[in-house]
């Protein structure tokens, strides 16, 4: 497969996620702590069980995937256990979120 004229990979729309700069390797080991912080923060959440309804299910686990998805495992007090997951697109999304607002709070703190 060669490479379009955009600089991205033929056989991709232009503009794709993998085109971006926040996936390129020097962001990897910056996304992947990334989403460990993610991971962390989820485990002790609460959310609602899908077969009982009750919002009693606890987030027991969680980790990153190799793609630098992420992933969690469920536990409701009704004894069904089910599993989350996060694309390695949509956390890549989350963390040009994140990276964003870091960067507009040092802009005004320089300006202020």
């Amino acid at each position: 497969m060669g490479r379009s004229r955009s600089g991205g990979h033929a056989g991709r729309p232009i503009g794709s996620t993998k085109d971006r700069f926040w996936l390129s390797e020097g962001h990897q080991e910056r996304r992947y702590n990334h989403a460990m912080d993610f991971c962390e923060l989820t485990i002790g959440q609460t959310t609602e069980c899908p077969v009982c309804k009750c919002p009693t299910a606890k987030c027991i686990q969680a980790g990153v995937t190799k793609a630098l998805g992420a992933r969690s495992w469920w536990k409701c007090e009704c004894g069904h256990e089910f599993t989350k997951s996060i694309s390695p697109e949509k956390m890549a999304e989350y963390y040009l979120e994140d990276l964003q607002k870091m960067i507009d709070s040092r802009t005004q703190e320089a300006t202020a």
